[in-house]
């Protein structure tokens, strides 16, 4: 069942991956059908089971990470009036290569390209060429959305959002502040348990990076 799966993969990250479990933990992780993959708006996580039904484990395991990663680098709260596709597609090369560099496995299809390792999602989103949704040559794996069983080798089909990072919007500064700091203050806490663990990846270092280059006006 979604409800078993779910349990094993908090206790495998708990394992294997707990600056990732920390943020996982703080988070509800919600089944919705509506969607094609999965999807965050920085307080919870919603994913598709069937989406999930035609992963392996390990992938599964990615995709719930991969929601997280937006989270820690605020991808939910840095969009402003940019384009949102362009900017969820830019989002996802920014962290897969983290991802990567971290030991997990990508799900086929899902957007990786060297040229944009270690740049921020809005440094990508300037680069990203205009045809970049319709580019194959770019992309390795299944459609967006089907899924296809296409090989890993085929370089002739669609990219595979793994996920969507929707925009979250605040009442006030003083709400966005407070909110910020204690998602700051979760990353700070994920970073010092996985550093207690011994398991922090020299990827985990972009990723502070990154986020501090995010936080720059």
């Amino acid at each position: 069942s979604s409800a078993s799966l779910l349990d094993r993969l908090k206790v495998k990250a708990l394992i294997v991956a707990p600056f990732f479990a920390s943020l996982i933990l703080r988070r509800p992780i919600v089944e919705d059908v509506t969607c094609p993959t999965a999807w965050t708006d920085g307080d919870q996580i919603g994913y598709n089971p069937n989406f999930f039904n035609r992963l392996t484990f390990a992938e599964c395991l990615c995709v719930l990470c991969h929601e997280v990663l937006h989270i820690a680098l605020l991808h939910h709260l840095r969009m402003g009036d940019r384009d949102a596709e362009r900017w969820n597609h830019a989002a996802d090369y920014a962290i897969n290569q983290i991802l990567v560099d971290c030991g997990f496995q990508l799900p086929v299809g899902a957007l990786l390209n060297p040229i944009y390792n270690g740049m921020s999602a809005e440094q990508i989103y300037a680069l990203l060429p205009n045809d970049f949704k319709g580019n194959p040559t770019v992309f390795l794996g299944a459609g967006k959305g089907n899924n296809s069983s296409a090989p890993a080798e085929s370089s002739k089909v669609e990219p595979l959002l793994i996920g969507e990072v929707l925009h979250k919007g605040f009442t006030s500064e003083k709400e966005r502040d407070l909110y910020v700091n204690d998602l700051k203050g979760q990353v700070a806490d994920a970073l010092q348990t996985a550093k207690l663990r011994g398991i922090v990846h020299g990827a985990l270092q972009k990723l502070v990076a990154l986020l501090n280059k995010a936080t720059i006006d």
